[in-house]
């Protein structure tokens, strides 16, 4: 398997400056695959829009504090609704990307997303923890 020295250095880059600097979560974009589908989080200031091979299926409020992340307020396809609309996670960074690991949250969906996979900056999350703003498309 070969690996960039850009991506290693990236990595390296959020997960030193996220530590060093108690930085907290990262606005931007992050992928993964799974089972063939591509998906993509998109996190704002406040907002997360969620997108399945490149069609927005969900967008829902979060709210950070220290490792943990909130997702709340869920609207589209998607939406975890009722009961299950609040879910709860520790968020964290390794050499692999962005992991999310389910703490109380009972959306079958959301979680399966979430944790299946580690997901990759696509772009913008560098940037923020670096000091600048990020650019969403």
């Amino acid at each position: 398997m070969r690996i960039s020295s850009f991506g290693v250095i990236g990595w390296l880059l959020v997960y030193v400056c996220a530590t060093a600097h108690g930085a907290g979560f990262p606005p931007g974009r992050y992928s993964t695959v799974l089972q063939g589908d591509e998906w993509e989080l998109r996190f704002d200031a406040s907002d997360l829009r969620v997108f399945k091979n490149g069609q927005q299926v969900v967008a829902s409020d979060y709210q950070v504090d220290g490792d943990q992340i909130r997702f709340d307020n869920d609207r589209g396809i998607y939406a975890c609704i009722g009961e299950v609309s609040a879910g709860s996670y520790r968020w964290y960074f390794d050499q692999s990307g962005l992991h999310f690991v389910n703490i109380d949250d009972q959306c079958p969906g959301r979680i399966s997303v979430l944790t299946a996979n580690p997901w990759r900056i696509k772009g913008g999350a560098t940037a923020r923890i670096m000091g600048s703003d990020p650019i969403f498309d």
